[in-house]
């Protein structure tokens, strides 16, 4: 009986040890996605103090993916090169 209970025991510790590092790359997945985005904002935001843009309509849309994430974005929109 003790073996068996040790083999449990043995299973539970390699689960909780497979769990905990699935949790720390999501984790760390999670914060990736976060700075890719903000890293995209940031470019998006430059390039629009740039110019003049009048924005009609627009659509953004973030979706997970098997491998990553997906990010649509559209805008329809009067832009000009700013006069200074």
């Amino acid at each position: 009986m003790s073996t068996l209970k040790s083999k449990a025991d043995d299973i539970k510790n390699k689960t909780s040890d497979a769990l905990a590092d699935q949790q720390q790359k999501m984790k760390e997945s999670l914060s990736n996605i976060q700075t890719q985005l903000q890293s995209s904002g940031n470019q998006i935001n430059d390039y629009l103090q740039s110019i003049d843009a009048e924005v009609h309509d627009y659509r953004f849309v973030v979706e997970k993916i098997d491998n990553g994430i997906s990010i649509d974005v559209a805008f329809k929109a009067t832009m000009k090169q700013k006069v200074e």
